[in-house]
């Protein structure tokens, strides 16, 4: 069994593996900082702030580590109108099975 120091661990690992965001909108791959990171136990909830420049269909909303690599991908599809962000959320839950 992980001890709940390793748990405490590899959620700091994970949350520090994850570097940024990125999306396509009107066919243009965007990348995007984290705009905030919560964690919570072993939950981690990161957050993408896209911001009321872009206007247009968002899909293909991923979470990108340090190595440039996908970590975690949601295959939404939403429309955004110029005039508001949005704010999309990962929820990372760390569990032992």
């Amino acid at each position: 069994m992980i001890s709940a120091t390793g748990l405490t661990k590899t959620t700091n690992f994970i949350n520090d593996l994850i570097a940024r965001g990125r999306y396509t909108i009107g066919g243009v791959v965007k990348y995007i900082d984290i705009y905030k990171t919560e964690v919570s136990g072993n939950t981690i909830t990161k957050y993408l702030y896209i911001a009321n420049e872009d206007a247009g269909t968002i899909t293909n909303l991923k979470l990108i580590d340090k190595d440039g690599d996908i970590y975690a991908d949601r295959p939404d599809s939403i429309s955004k109108a110029s005039n508001k962000g949005i704010l999309v959320s990962f929820k990372i839950t760390i569990s032992e099975v």
